[in-house]
């Protein structure tokens, strides 16, 4: 074909790039709304970290990168241990009892921490943590949020932040705690 092969490329999740080009405190810098007052864990889950020998990621079993964007908007991160744990990852469809387990765990300790919400990156850890609470029949649900979707709020964007998409609605809580923007 033509072409060699340099290996040159280097892929950054979304939190990595924010965090190396912009930074916490540009980001800080930015905020319209300050989402203190709302507890949060940050889950980065088994894929964004592992295998550390291909991400590359400095703390792959305690990463920060997301905890520091999310107290740059206000956030108040808690920490607690299960920030890596397997969510169920792609089980979602051949072993959905499997998910169901694990998720179900979690959600669990991120509200004996103390978490509102749980903020997220990925999408199949969102699936897993967000649409399958209906399936644990929880009494109390845990939003689960992008941290893009607080990014958002906090950056002046409501519109842009598509509250209205997650299937555990997370503005009850955003409104209880003053965060919502009121329409008229």
């Amino acid at each position: 074909m033509g072409y060699r092969y340099h290996d040159t490329v280097q892929v950054n999740t979304l939190i990595e790039t924010i965090t190396a080009h912009i930074g916490p405190e540009k980001i800080a810098a930015k905020v319209r709304q300050s989402l203190k007052g709302l507890r949060a864990v940050c889950y980065y889950g088994c894929l964004l970290t592992r295998p550390p020998q291909i991400t590359q990621a400095a703390h792959h079993e305690n990463p920060t990168n997301m905890d520091e964007l999310m107290s740059a908007i206000g956030v108040d991160v808690v920490d607690w241990s299960y920030k890596t744990s397997c969510c169920g990852a792609a089980h979602s469809l051949t072993r959905p009892d499997i998910v169901l387990k694990l998720s179900g765990q979690l959600i669990e300790h991120a509200r004996e921490a103390g978490a509102e919400v749980m903020v997220v990156a990925c999408p199949l850890c969102h699936a897993n943590l967000d649409a399958r609470q209906f399936q644990m029949k929880r009494a109390q649900p845990l939003p689960v949020l992008y941290f893009t979707q607080l990014m958002a709020l906090a950056l002046g964007l409501p519109d842009k932040a598509a509250l209205n998409k997650n299937l555990i609605d997370p503005r009850p809580v955003l409104n209880e705690k003053g965060l919502m923007p009121v329409y008229h």
